[in-house]
């Protein structure tokens, strides 16, 4: 009888099952707590509801709509900025994973018309090391009065996120604009806090440096005052058996295989924009020209929607011949 009621709850439901309690959910109350509605609707149905909440947020809203307005994909302002592409270090990814999903972005930047684009790939084993690596190249672009656009991808965000806490304003102020990618902004649950290696932990140190956001991170996230907007991939991956309780058991209900547990980002002061078909990869080409505009609309103003422009300037004169 246990083993049948176990079975029946690491079953997966269909994914129109899973949307219908979603909505259900989402429509009694928008501002339900993640992790706590996990544990009533179960991960998937978590995880629609986590697309409705993001997608409907007025912020959210606001800032895509202003960026799929924006005309320019190649922006003249942009070859004043240098764009840095931050990949988590080599050792934990694959070669299919770094030419499909993190290379894309140099052409992509470099079609934008940014002055520069480099890809910072670093040999570390620990945030720490990343993230002074990450700081001295700052430091040369401050020296030089460079501004740098930085784009940063699930375990590389963490290099990001220490660097900004120990950058200073005019280091910070270098800074246009940071992109985070499935980012590693709060820590890996995956990982204990611990440094100490267990004969029973197949996790090398460098895995274990990204294990927690109160061993590494200083201050809070909102206030590190660079203009950030944040991406995620909400799509579950299809692993069962161990590998699915385990990430149940850790409640790190993240897209794909649980390393950024998303739940966090409902509390972030930055946009969040996330992608229901993506996984914690999110594939470049299939938002190219979102993620383009993007750039383009971190260096430069975003334009006024002409269309509202017009119709209040209508309204004026229409309400001017009445008197």
């Amino acid at each position: 009888m246990l083993k049948n009621l176990f079975s029946q709850s690491i079953r997966r439901e269909s994914p129109e099952n899973n949307y219908y309690k979603a909505i259900k959910a989402y429509k009694l109350n928008p501002q339900q707590d993640f992790s706590r509605l996990r544990s009533e609707i179960g991960l998937d149905a978590a995880t629609e509801y986590a697309h409705l909440y993001f997608s409907h947020l007025k912020l959210n809203q606001k800032l895509r709509r202003e960026i799929e307005l924006h005309p320019y994909e190649y922006n003249q302002l942009n070859s004043s900025v240098d764009v840095m592409i931050i990949p988590p270090p080599h050792a934990l990814i694959t070669e299919e994973i770094f030419k499909k999903h993190i290379q894309p972005f140099s052409p992509l930047a470099t079609s934008c018309g940014f002055a520069h684009v480099s890809l910072l790939e670093m040999k570390v084993d620990s945030v720490h090391e990343g993230a002074r690596r990450l700081l001295k190249v700052i430091q040369d672009k401050a020296k030089n009065q460079k501004k740098v656009l930085l784009i940063s991808l699930s375990y590389g965000s963490a290099f990001v996120r220490l660097m900004l806490d120990h950058a200073n304003e005019t280091e910070k102020a270098s800074v246009k604009g940071w992109m985070n990618l499935s980012g590693l902004i709060f820590g890996s649950p995956r990982f204990h806090c611990s440094d100490r290696a267990f004969w029973t932990q197949k996790v090398s140190r460098l895995q274990r440096s990204f294990s927690s956001e109160q061993k590494y991170f200083l201050t809070p996230l909102s206030n590190l005052d660079v203009k950030t907007i944040h991406f995620l991939g909400l799509q579950i991956g299809q692993q069962q058996g161990a590998n699915r309780k385990e990430r149940e058991y850790l409640k790190a209900w993240g897209p794909n295989d649980g390393l950024v547990p998303f739940y966090r980002y409902q509390n972030l002061t930055h946009p969040v924009f996330s992608f229901a078909g993506d996984g914690h990869w999110i594939s470049i080409s299939d938002h190219a020209s979102f993620f383009a505009k993007t750039m383009s609309a971190m260096v430069s103003v975003l334009p006024v929607d002409q269309r509202k422009v017009n119709r209040a300037l209508s309204a004026k004169f229409d309400m001017d011949f009445t008197y």
